[in-house]
């Protein structure tokens, strides 16, 4: 385990428990729960199903709120207790825990079915993802610009679909794959398509709440509580309504192998 995915666990430890010792705790009043000696908090340590994604991931709330009729001896609870304590999670409080070093997360990693999904194309993806500089794991240019057609492909199918995208844009872009020209050319025009790429793509997610909804707070991406209708952040919990953090779009990891891209917090 990651010292930062330890921190992120000490971090839910330590609100379940809070919140299960102390039923008079300010944050229970903020989600609006006045019967509180039936309520508790429960950290989410399973995966569940995305419907952007196809498949389980890590969900968007760490913590949700559920009720019980039982006693409910146990402060550190977890979805593992659900069963033993008859919990039934309530809809609507599932909860991000946010740790200081915001700039650290990760909101997502797309591949290209999500991209597809989100944005509607995945000539974006690619755009962002070819390599705009040599690759640190390449022997020269030329290693470079062949990663970068298999980028392109595996993205778009074909070389022609990502040239029709930008062709507007970028005029002389069937240059980047032309091999009569010199690599510094070809460099330039693949640094034109990522800024493009990027901007596009922001301006999609900065000019659609709903968008936004789905990407940071996975709502109507995951079922309820999984998905985070409250943040705790700087020691405070809020809604997350209207709520949305700086981010940066970067390439995935492995973008020959794996095609992904990952929207990560920035200052």
């Amino acid at each position: 385990m990651s010292q930062q995915v330890r921190e992120g666990a000490d971090a839910e430890n330590r609100f379940v428990k809070g919140m299960n010792q102390n039923k008079n705790d300010s944050r229970w009043k903020e989600l609006g729960i006045a019967e509180t000696g039936k309520f508790f908090a429960v950290r989410v340590n399973t995966q569940k199903m995305s419907k952007i994604h196809g498949k389980k991931v890590p969900c968007k709330s760490d913590v949700f709120i559920a009720k019980s009729e039982k006693n409910v001896d146990k402060f550190d609870l977890s979805e593992d207790d659900l069963e033993n304590f008859e919990l039934k999670p309530k809809s609507s409080t599932g909860i991000s825990i946010k740790k200081k070093d915001a700039e650290k997360i990760q909101w997502q990693k797309l591949g290209i079915d999500a991209v597809r999904e989100l944005f509607g194309n995945t000539e974006l993806g690619a755009g962002i993802s070819i390599y705009e500089r040599q690759g640190s794991n390449h022997q020269n240019l030329s290693e470079t610009m062949d990663a970068n057609q298999t980028i392109v492909i595996k993205w778009c199918d074909s070389q022609e679909n990502f040239e029709q995208y930008y062709e507007k844009e970028v005029p002389n872009i069937s240059k980047l794959f032309d091999t009569t020209q010199n690599y510094e050319k070809r460099l330039e025009i693949a640094k034109e398509i990522g800024k493009i790429a990027d901007k596009k793509m922001k301006k999609m997610i900065d000019d659609d709440k709903e968008l936004q909804k789905k990407i940071f707070w996975g709502i109507e991406v995951f079922e309820e509580p999984f998905c985070a209708t409250y943040v705790f952040e700087d020691n405070k919990l809020r809604k997350t309504e209207g709520y949305f953090p700086n981010y940066s779009i970067t390439t995935g990891s492995n973008r020959t192998n794996i095609p992904t891209i990952a929207i990560k917090g920035s200052k």
